[in-house]
């Protein structure tokens, strides 16, 4: 299957040299012919170099992209026209901009970019990100007119069949698979509603708050929240308007507030 095209492939950075180092990195892949159905590829660090966490980080990368497509476009330049903008753009954002501790050999490259076995006719060694371009590439785009925001986690390797993915028209939608209650305490865990709505989402739940929150299936499972989002244009527009986006002097977007870490 030919994976559909994205506008914007988006890696998070926790600062300005990590940033320059994945910047080098995409680069050198873009130069080879490697990211072949991306528009632009883009580097986003945690400003001043603070951590503010994968929530944060999103707004910025989401602010990011809007303000090169203000700065590049026509008409209407204020908050009322983000909306617009997103209906027409598919966008990837990778979150990377861990520190490495558990791996400090890699921290310079940062987790995304380490070594992973596999065979590859590339001369570039084969990395974790390299592994993961092609699931994600072929996830399912929208109906023609909607846009796009998928979420990722760049410090896992996923194995899923993308074309299998099915991301409803509005909202948001997590992707989640089966574990064992052990595997739930340190992550994610939806708590099943009606069809396949969350009623309830726990974080590093133990395996009693589990069992009270009715997480657990028949057979003992939870659902695991595997690191990927994807936002209908519509829920990424509101979510920058919750956390207060405006145009400053300059006529940036920005944030009303300062965002500590998430």
């Amino acid at each position: 299957m030919i994976a559909s095209s994205w506008d914007y492939l988006i890696v998070s950075a926790s600062n300005e040299i990590q940033a320059r180092s994945y910047e080098h990195k995409l680069a050198l892949r873009q130069e080879l012919g490697l990211l072949p159905y991306v528009r632009e590829v883009i580097v986003v660090p945690d400003p001043g170099g603070r951590r503010i966490g994968s929530g944060g980080s999103t707004i910025y990368c989401l602010l990011e992209v809007l303000n090169r497509e203000l700065q590049q476009g026509s008409g209407n330049k204020g908050t009322e026209a983000c909306q617009s903008i997103l209906d027409k753009l598919r966008i990837l954002i990778v979150h990377a901009g861990g520190d490495s501790r558990r791996l400090p050999v890699y921290s310079p490259c940062g987790k995304i970019f380490f070594p992973v076995p596999g065979e590859s006719d590339c001369c570039l060694p084969l990395t974790l990100f390299d592994r993961q371009l092609p699931t994600y590439s072929k996830l399912p785009a929208p109906e023609a007119g909607a846009g796009q925001v998928v979420i990722t986690s760049g410090d896992v390797l996923l194995r899923f069949e993308p074309e299998q993915v099915r991301f409803a028209k509005e909202g948001l939608t997590g992707l989640g698979c089966y574990a064992f209650t052990e595997q739930g305490k340190n992550h994610g865990v939806f708590c099943r509603g009606e069809g396949d709505q969350v009623r309830l989402f726990l974080q590093k739940p133990s395996p009693a708050e589990q069992q009270e929150s009715g997480a657990i299936n028949p057979y003992g499972q939870v659902i695991l929240d595997i690191g990927v989002m994807n936002f209908a244009a519509d829920t990424a527009a509101k979510l920058l308007k919750i956390f207060g986006m405006q145009r400053n002097s300059e006529g940036r977007l920005e944030l009303a507030g300062k965002m500590s870490e998430a």
